[in-house]
């Protein structure tokens, strides 16, 4: 079993308390393992969703990498624990498939879901000192791992295709909707357009900030940590 081994190559196998799924990620499969120790993340990256993984854990390396270098008042948020396996490496690949591991501290926590207005203030001030920390992140440095993703003209362009393919008694009723969507086809597209020129930076953009991204302080619900770096590509943080 896959998760037996990913255990074991985190040297968790034999203090394993439970293994449970946490939440339902496309881009990444995560998992909250209880141990006699303390709790932990394990991540396996999707194969299926990902046609290059290796290129995944690339970008993720070069991030961390970066990120290590900045001084102390820059590192929040990315203070996070990764735990290395027992061949030393921070990506195991096991079965085909990329796995990665990190503590949980004693003061931290992570959330199923927002529970107050105080943790979506926090997670806004998180996000905002992620994307500001990276800056200067070289992008030559970022591959791109899923083109299409957050692609406002990908999007609008098959939710075309499915309007003008669905059949007559499912399109009609969407009829509003659609419209209201090509009535904005010029702002929808702006960014795109933007980038396209270079009128606005290109960044290295997380992508995929999910709650089970997050560590928290669970009394202050301070972001202490944001991880799940699998689709961090160049981007536009607008």
């Amino acid at each position: 079993m896959l998760m037996f081994e990913v255990l074991k190559q985190f040297n968790l196998y034999d203090k394993i308390i439970s293994v449970d799924r946490f939440g339902n990620g496309l881009l990444n499969q995560t998992y909250i393992a209880k141990t006699d120790d303390g709790s932990y993340i394990i991540q396996l990256i999707n194969n299926n969703t990902f046609k290059n993984p290796a290129d995944v854990v690339k970008n993720i390396i070069n991030i961390t990498d970066y990120c290590a270098k900045l001084n102390p008042e820059q590192k929040n948020p990315f203070n996070i624990d990764q735990v290395y396996s027992i061949d030393n490496e921070r990506f195991p690949k096991i079965d085909n498939v990329y796995a990665k591991c990190y503590r949980i501290g004693c003061k931290s926590k992570v959330f199923m879901k927002v529970v107050n207005e105080k943790m979506m203030y926090e997670i806004g001030k998180g996000v905002g000192r992620f994307h500001v920390s990276l800056n200067d992140f070289p992008m030559k440095d970022l591959k791109v791992t899923l083109p299409t993703l957050h692609d406002a003209k990908y999007q609008y362009d098959e939710l075309m295709n499915h309007v003008y393919e669905d059949d007559i008694k499912k399109a009609i009723p969407l009829f509003n909707e659609v419209q209201f969507v090509i009535n904005r086809q010029d702002d929808l597209l702006k960014l795109n357009q933007l980038l396209e020129e270079g009128k606005i930076p290109k960044r290295a953009i997380h992508n995929s900030l999910r709650y089970n991204n997050f560590l928290f302080d669970p009394s202050s619900f301070e972001v202490k940590a944001i991880f799940g770096f699998d689709a961090i590509m160049p981007g536009s943080r607008l």
